[in-house]
C-alpha cells in the first residue's frame, strides 16, 4: 500500500510540472481611432512567454467556436499588429505548429 502511494506521488511530482507550464503568455495593446466615421482598433500582440513560430488569430464574438476575422501566417515575430479591427468583442488566439494554443478575450469599444 505504501509503495503504491509513493509511486503515485512520484508520478504526480514528475508529470504535473509538464502539464502546468505556461506555453504562451502575451500582452495586448489596443489603440482606437475613428476611420471613415467608425471606431476601429489596432491590436498589438506581444508574446512574453513561449517560442515562435506561431500564428496569431482574431476570432469574432470572443468565443473559440466563432468565425475567424483575420489570421497571420506562421511567423517568428514575437510582436505582431493587426490594424483597423472594427469595434466589437473578440478572442485573440496564438497557436504553434504543434497545435498548442492560448487565448484572451478583448473588446474594441465604440
Amino acid at each position: 500500500m505504501k509503495r503504491s502511494i509513493f509511486i503515485s506521488l512520484l508520478a504526480i511530482c514528475v508529470f504535473l510540472p509538464l502539464f502546468s507550464q505556461v506555453l504562451f503568455d502575451f500582452d495586448l495593446n489596443i489603440t482606437t481611432k475613428v476611420k471613415d466615421g467608425n471606431v476601429v482598433g489596432d491590436v498589438q500582440i506581444v508574446l512574453t512567454t513561449g517560442e515562435t513560430p506561431v500564428k496569431y488569430i482574431i476570432i469574432n464574438g470572443g468565443r473559440i467556436t466563432d468565425e475567424i476575422l483575420v489570421e497571420s501566417k506562421f511567423t517568428k515575430k514575437a510582436d505582431y499588429k493587426f490594424k483597423d479591427i472594427p469595434a466589437g468583442k473578440y478572442l485573440i488566439k496564438i497557436e504553434d505548429k504543434q497545435g498548442r494554443m492560448a487565448g484572451k478575450a478583448f473588446e474594441i469599444s465604440r
